[in-house]
């Protein structure tokens, strides 16, 4: 059984909602946990994260955990609900870089993903490069050459990021019941994509 640790900030809205989701809709598949890079150990979801789950049919008890080098080594998978939090987690536990990602990178259509990652791997290339070819001291025709193919590389990935990758999903701390259902709404229809992926 795959396990998913699911990560937001303070573990009361985003990340319980999403754990609370994905058991109802795959406890058979998935094992699975929520953290927060901020969390304050023991507290409840926010009464929102409640309502809107209970509407569901979803009961939720929960209690707030910091995300900790244990429940990292325990995850397949660790889904965040930012960059951000990828970033910071990324940085403090390199060697998990292949299981962090977020939810909506989980969820993507494969050759989108490859697409992506494809115009990744090209812009560092020419980035490197460019890079050797200005430490070698090459004439300056052929770094200004270098230089533009760095630049129109990078401009494909951020095209591609536009259009593909408003990888955050916002968080709804403090606002309406009404925006933590339009948050319900996308993290459920998330974890479907990712469900016709991963099952």
């Amino acid at each position: 059984m795959k396990k998913v640790l699911f990560v937001c900030t303070g573990n009361t809205c985003r990340s319980p909602m999403a754990e609370a989701l994905l058991k109802d809709m795959a406890s058979e598949q998935f094992e699975v946990k929520s953290a927060g890079l901020y969390a304050v150990d023991g507290q409840d979801a926010y009464p929102h994260v409640k309502t809107v789950l209970e509407k569901r049919g979803i009961p939720i008890q929960h209690h707030s955990q910091k995300v900790t080098p244990e429940l990292v080594n325990w995850a397949d998978l660790i889904l965040t609900m930012t960059q951000g939090h990828k970033a910071a987690l990324i940085q403090q536990y390199p060697e998990k870089i292949e299981a962090i990602m977020t939810l909506k990178e989980a969820a993507q259509d494969e050759k989108k993903r490859e697409e992506w990652q494809e115009a990744v791997a090209d812009y560092e290339m020419k980035r490197v490069l460019y890079d050797k070819a200005k430490e070698n001291g090459e004439p300056e025709a052929a770094l200004k050459e270098k230089e533009y193919e760095v630049q129109i590389a990078l401009e494909k990935l951020h095209k591609l990021e536009k259009k593909e990758l408003d990888l955050d999903i916002a968080d709804p701390f403090g606002a309406s019941e009404e925006t933590y259902e339009k948050v319900c709404q996308e993290i459920e229809e998330y974890l479907l994509r990712f469900l016709r992926k991963h099952v």
